[in-house]
């Protein structure tokens, strides 16, 4: 009778064990995505770990049976291979995702006269990628394809039509797209140009003017072909390891520390700065090299001083793109208290407008008084 028992209460315990469960709405997820996990198979409390690339613990939550939790690729700014950690009872449960680089698209121009030439770059796919370029009647005039970071040109000396064009990047089921346009200054007047961002795709915008001097058509040592494609190309130098290269599993093979920059691409630009006496930008064996929190390839800013470590993104003093943030005020009870509390919100801005117009109304310049 106590054998029948055990063995009942062993074929109920089993389908439990492989009922544990947390899954991901996406396997591939791009930089900024919220990641929906969805916990079953736990009657009781279930605790859920998540773990980056280098086995760091980035993200705790907990639940009582079946519930969905939220993780904010933003918060950490962690990429590639993550591990989901899943223990309910004496069971434990695992799996993984991946975060990349936003796929994105870049002109170097948003307008361009017939007969010149537009460069196009095209980053965020970890495999390969298409390019197609269609005019305004949505005729096709060019089609590349690519792996990881990679670029092309287009000549518009073939272009019949004068008008708006579009360049779409697929990289699997994601897509990206950007428009310029071919023709006069009346035809195309001149805007800033933008990533268009359709619904379901993942782009980035580049911010303008992260970087000091970034469009002024001269690659500064602190910028790279990622944060100011405009001015900067792969140089000779490194001009065929400027790609990176990824094995079957999915990893960089010439990206050791899985910034985004590779090995050689990243060593020329350490030496670069050396060479302006400027140090603690860019090493091919550390991830974020000025330990602000936000990897080298994504880094607009460089350098930072981080004041050991009191200014990085998780103190809010360091925004996504490496730079200093708005991220300045906080409430304690109804007072605004300068210092940031991990949002940029209301209360940020508004003291954030009051110095504005202040700074104005002594005749002082805002750019007089940036941080960086």
């Amino acid at each position: 009778m106590k054998k029948t028992i055990f063995i009942l209460i062993t074929l109920l315990l089993v389908p439990l064990a492989f009922a544990l469960e947390a899954t991901t709405n996406e396997e591939t997820y791009s930089l900024g995505d919220k990641v929906e996990i969805t916990v079953t198979g736990c009657n009781s409390l279930s605790f859920l770990e998540l773990y980056n690339n280098e086995g760091k613990l980035i993200f705790v939550d907990l639940g009582l049976g079946d519930y969905i939790s939220i993780y904010n690729s933003e918060s950490t700014n962690s990429l590639g291979q993550h591990t989901l950690k899943l223990t309910c009872n004496n069971l434990i449960q695992e799996s993984n995702f991946n975060i990349n680089f936003p796929l994105q698209i870049l002109a170097s121009k948003n307008r361009i006269n017939p007969g010149n030439k537009i460069d196009l770059l095209v980053s965020g796919c970890p495999g390969f990628s298409a390019l197609e370029i269609t005019n305004h009647l949505s005729e096709p005039v060019l089609f590349s394809q690519g792996i990881s970071l990679w670029g092309t040109t287009y000549n518009s000396e073939s272009a019949a039509e004068k008008g708006n064009y579009i360049s779409k990047v697929t990289c699997g089921s994601n897509f990206a797209l950007q428009e310029f346009c071919v023709g006069d200054k009346t035809l195309c007047p001149e805007e800033e140009s933008q990533p268009i961002t359709p619904t379901g795709a993942a782009t980035f915008e580049v911010p303008p003017g992260q970087t000091p001097s970034c469009g002024n058509n001269d690659c500064e040592y602190y910028e790279t072909i990622l944060t100011c494609p405009n001015d900067c190309q792969c140089p000779p130098e490194v001009l065929d390891s400027c790609i990176i290269q990824y094995n079957a599993e999915g990893k960089p093979i010439n990206d050791q520390d899985s910034d985004g920059l590779t090995n050689d691409y990243e060593t020329y630009l350490e030496q670069k700065a050396i060479e302006k006496e400027a140090t603690n930008l860019f090493s091919p064996e550390n991830p974020d090299t000025d330990g602000d929190e936000v990897p080298d390839g994504n880094d607009f800013c460089p350098g930072t001083d981080t004041q050991d470590g009191t200014f990085t993104l998780s103190t809010g003093y360091i925004s996504l793109n490496g730079c200093y943030s708005g991220d300045i005020s906080h409430l304690e009870g109804s007072q605004s208290i300068t210092g940031p509390d991990g949002c940029f919100d209301n209360t940020d801005y508004t003291k954030l407008v009051t110095s504005y117009k202040y700074w104005e109304s002594i005749g002082l310049s805002a750019c007089q008084t940036k941080l960086k």
